[in-house]
């Protein structure tokens, strides 16, 4: 038996899912990309979730967030339900898109556990051995210079979201923030300069043991 997950407000987790069998339904492109994003705004702003970094690999995904109202539950039900409905349309794909096992959900309990997360959701790219420089990923990443100074506007994609529904607006704003933890006795700028050297001191470890392989990206 499962034990039940612990729900709290305010609390900062590292999200994981995995593509079902590592199928790489994710392969980036700009319409996945945007479809994405657009639904990962969505459901953030429904559920009052903070985003703090993304990264969608071409089998799986990490988000690093925070939960202010205690409804991840709700928002990763109907995120993950969503983008895998968009996922089966454009990748004409048939039966489940996400693995069968539940999303991995880790709280991180202190400010070197949140910056660390949030420079490991940075460089993945780099550590599967897809690209030199966190920044070639072609697909949802993060950027540590936009971190808590850039808000994206997604228009509404023609996959899947109706035009005739009103829970679906024609445009849709998704910002990243700096979680509130960090923010204690620190600046913004502060807290993005600690994250650029944790993601410096992870990239260096990542190109020296980067597969040569792909296959697991």
């Amino acid at each position: 038996m499962t034990l039940p997950r612990q729900v709290l407000p305010n609390s900062t987790v590292l999200v994981t899912r995995r593509a079902l069998r590592r199928h790489q339904l994710f392969a980036p492109d700009k319409v996945l990309c945007k479809y994405y994003l657009y639904t990962l705004g969505l459901c953030a702003r429904h559920h009052g979730i903070l985003i703090h970094a993304v990264v969608l690999m071409s089998t799986h995904e990490h988000l690093v967030l925070t939960d202010t109202r205690g409804a991840l539950p709700d928002f990763m039900r109907d995120f993950h339900r969503l983008v895998a409905l968009g996922t089966k349309i454009l990748r004409k794909w048939e039966g489940a898109v996400w693995d069968h096992e539940r999303p991995s959900v880790v709280r991180l309990l202190t400010a070197e556990a949140i910056i660390e997360k949030i420079a490991y959701c940075i460089v993945i790219p780099i550590a599967a051995g897809l690209v030199r420089h966190a920044k070639q990923w072609p697909g949802v990443t993060t950027d540590v210079g936009a971190l808590a100074g850039r808000t994206v506007r997604i228009k509404r994609p023609a996959v899947y979201y109706a035009s005739s529904n009103p829970d679906w607006p024609e445009e849709i704003e998704l910002s990243l923030t700096l979680p509130p933890a960090l923010l204690c006795g620190r600046t913004r700028d502060e807290v993005r300069l600690i994250i650029g050297q944790e993601q410096a001191r992870q990239e260096k470890i990542a190109r020296r043991d980067a597969p040569h392989s792909k296959a697991n990206a």
